[in-house]
């Protein structure tokens, strides 16, 4: 039993410092060209409001806030929910990291709904909000 034991524990070892060695080993850097979503995650972009959970009313006037992208003067704002396009904020307007937003009353009640923000001179290049709510009370 003891045996089998320290047999179990020895082989569990070796496999941790296998495996280790084999992460050390590959080179784990990412080209940024490859995939132009890991820019987004490497970068200090970030929209800020809405924030994560918040509940929005239809109807009412809030404030889309995130960190410009450098070098960009133009973006698209989005309305999402699963992945698809429910509404466009805005076609083309400053990226001055600031949209105010009146919220139309056709917008459906959901909480999971996100804003994208797309660079227009380059689509490939954008960020999503958290999900966040719309309701009309």
């Amino acid at each position: 039993m003891y045996l089998l034991n320290s047999t179990l524990k020895l082989s569990t070892i070796l496999i941790l410092v296998f495996s280790i060695n084999s992460c050390r080993e590959k080179d784990m850097s990412v080209n940024p060209n490859d995939d132009p979503s890991i820019i987004n995650q490497r970068s200090k972009i970030y929209i800020s409001s809405p924030e994560k959970y918040e509940l929005w009313r239809q109807n009412s006037v809030y404030t889309i806030t995130w960190a410009p992208y450098e070098n960009q003067t133009k973006v698209r704002l989005e309305l999402l929910k699963k992945g698809v396009v429910r509404h466009i904020i805005d076609e083309e307007t400053e990226n001055d990291g600031v949209y105010i937003w009146n919220i139309p009353n056709n917008i459906q009640n959901s909480n999971m709904y996100y804003i994208k923000i797309i660079k227009l001179d380059n689509p490939n290049y954008s960020y999503t909000s958290d999900d966040f709510s719309i309701r009309n009370f």
